[in-house]
């Protein structure tokens, strides 16, 4: 394998390596607004609950 060949290799590991980790961070700041979502909701009904 070349030099060239190797550190085209070698960015390509890089690249997915990066691209995975900012899978998982999105994965888990999504689910966090999905949880403050819900409970903002939940929130919501309950003072519509007391407003009728």
């Amino acid at each position: 394998m070349s030099r060239l060949e190797s550190a085209h290799v070698g960015l390509a590991e890089n690249l997915q390596s990066h691209t995975i980790a900012a899978s998982d961070e999105l994965i888990e700041r999504h689910a966090q607004l999905k949880a403050a979502a819900a409970e903002a909701l939940a929130g919501m009904d309950a003072l519509l609950a007391r407003a009728e």
